[in-house]
């Protein structure tokens, strides 16, 4: 019925009559009449004669009107707001349309992605497909595996979405990208369930960052394990402008200032150690610390991404780290979660030495004490 209709609509478009098809392909218009009403079935030869005498190929003439082809038109202002698994507040995915998938078996998922405001965690994917992503606007540092690309308006990136990939740094918000998936659709279920599970790991990740926050006071006495160590803590801003540690337990972006930098997808950096800490005691408690936060799961709190050498005294609600050795032994003395977690008999160990320690420092007459006290 459906090769009946094309006939007679190729018949009308050539301006022919029947008895006119009838004596270019040598068919009867008995014949005709029945291919046009869909009473007969039509061989291959037929086809290529009635092909042939409209000029067009056998496959693009008939095909169309035996599936229907879909589309889509969507007009400004009309694009469908999601949430995307994986992603924060401040991250904006517009779907601008979706027709699932034609014969070709593939699945093509267009987003208008607009970044206003840095997200908590940076979110990273990992699934079947290949990405077209194109910026309109702003400036964005896009991880891909272990590389990183620094994208500006009119830069386009097209990758194998196998690897680990997402935005890194906002370098200039707002950021503003076209990105086109294209997936197949007998690995459509593998894809989903895959960006569930990056879901998840980015959530655990989000736990671990908790994990260093909220023991932070009491990694200081392993991190800085010395009395001269908390000389930095409180330091004045260099005249080269590089940072002294961080005194405030607060996490960010590429900032150098804050406790904890987060650069990028899967690292982190833990900025108030110094050469003096034992490595090994170092890795062992933030290892502890991390997997309190997946356990409790911690909420390591909003991002801050100000200059704290400058604008640290406007953030009033974040805690203190401990400004000399007292104070970190006393802090970590309370820390019983995380005192079970390396040991009891260790940290009492280490408690007893340091506090040995800062006796024989605050029993010692400085030359300090010497030129500001001796003549009182």
């Amino acid at each position: 019925m459906a090769i009946g209709r094309s006939v007679r609509a190729f018949r009308r478009q050539q301006g022919l009559t029947v008895t006119d098809l009838a004596g270019v392909t040598g068919l009867s218009i008995g014949m005709l009449s029945k291919i046009v009403n869909g009473i007969t079935s039509l061989s291959l030869t037929t086809l290529q004669i009635l092909s042939h005498a409209f000029s067009t190929p056998v496959t693009s003439s008939f095909r169309g009107f035996e599936e229907r082809r879909e589309m889509q038109h969507v007009k400004a202002g009309e694009h469908f707001e999601i949430a995307r698994r994986g992603t924060r507040a401040g991250h904006q995915h517009h779907l601008p349309g979706h027709i699932g998938s034609n014969s070709s078996g593939v699945v093509v998922e267009p987003y208008l992605v607009t970044l206003t405001e840095g997200s908590a965690t940076f979110p990273t994917f990992q699934h079947d497909g290949i990405e077209l992503l194109y910026m309109l606007e702003g400036e964005v540092e896009y991880c891909h595996g272990d590389q990183l690309f620094h994208l500006k308006p009119g830069d386009s990136l097209i990758f194998d979405t196998d690897a680990q990939h997402g935005p890194g740094v906002h370098v200039k918000l707002p950021a503003v990208s076209v990105r086109q998936l294209s997936v197949g659709v007998g690995r459509r279920e593998h894809a989903i369930l895959t960006r569930q599970m990056t879901h998840c790991a980015h959530s655990r990740r989000r736990t671990l960052l908790g994990g260093i926050l909220k023991h932070a006071s009491a990694l200081a006495a392993i991190c800085n394990p010395t009395v001269n160590s908390y000389k930095r803590a409180n330091a004045p801003r260099t005249t080269s402008g590089a940072a002294w540690v961080p005194n405030t337990v607060t996490w960010t972006g590429n900032n150098r200032a804050h406790m904890v930098r987060v650069p990028g997808p899967g690292r982190l950096e833990l900025r108030p150690p110094d050469g003096a800490a034992n490595p090994y005691l170092l890795q062992a408690v933030s290892i502890a610390a991390t997997l309190d936060g997946i356990r409790s799961a911690a909420d390591p709190g909003p991002r801050s991404d100000i200059d704290m050498q400058t604008m640290g005294h406007t953030i009033t609600d974040a805690p203190k780290l401990p400004l000399n050795l007292l104070d970190a032994l006393r802090d970590d003395d309370k820390g019983n979660t995380l005192k079970s977690l390396i040991g009891h008999a260790f940290s009492d160990v280490h408690l007893k030495l340091k506090r040995q320690e800062w006796d024989s420092y605050t029993a010692h007459f400085s030359r300090w004490e010497h030129d500001n006290t001796i003549d009182i």
